[in-house]
């Protein structure tokens, strides 16, 4: 096969990378944002689940760049990289539950509130950090396939 692998892995690190950066800044703007008159409080399940892809992404990306036991790891990172996505696809879950007495104030239009540019800003980052974590495992786990076929040829 034409395919390198490795060229495979380094996009699928990189991707993962770009997800946590996302994750990151949905974070931050959640943190900075999230307390309105619509929601009391922050949600601990979104930043729990923010913070535990955070984690996990970080481990994940430091045993494949360092190369940390591959051969017993391989399975539990196969496993482990979807694990960062669905803790970000939780996050965000949580996220949009946690924010829906603002939505139903904006559908309802009582009061004449909009969509502000921070909600907007928030959804879309919590989206695609939870997005390109999922095509990373997807990338991840083509290159240990081909990996698998180099190696039985």
């Amino acid at each position: 096969m034409n395919i390198d692998f490795f060229r495979i892995k380094d996009r699928s690190v990189i991707l993962l990378l770009v997800s946590m950066l996302f994750q990151l800044v949905s974070l931050i703007l959640y943190g900075a944002t999230g307390l309105t008159e619509f929601t009391a409080e922050l949600s601990s399940a979104v930043l729990a689940f923010s913070i535990l892809s955070l984690i996990s992404g970080a481990g994940i990306v430091l045993i494949t760049v360092l190369g940390i036991c591959e051969k017993y790891t391989k399975k539990v990172l196969d496993i482990g990289i979807y694990v960062v996505y669905l803790f970000g696809l939780l996050a965000w879950l949580f996220y949009i539950t946690s924010q829906v007495n603002y939505l139903v104030n904006i559908f309802v239009a009582i009061d004449g509130t909009k969509l502000t540019a921070a909600f907007i800003l928030t959804v879309l980052f919590f989206l695609f950090a939870w997005f390109a974590a999922l095509v990373s495992a997807i990338l991840y786990r083509a290159s240990n396939k081909l990996s698998e076929a180099k190696a039985n040829e």
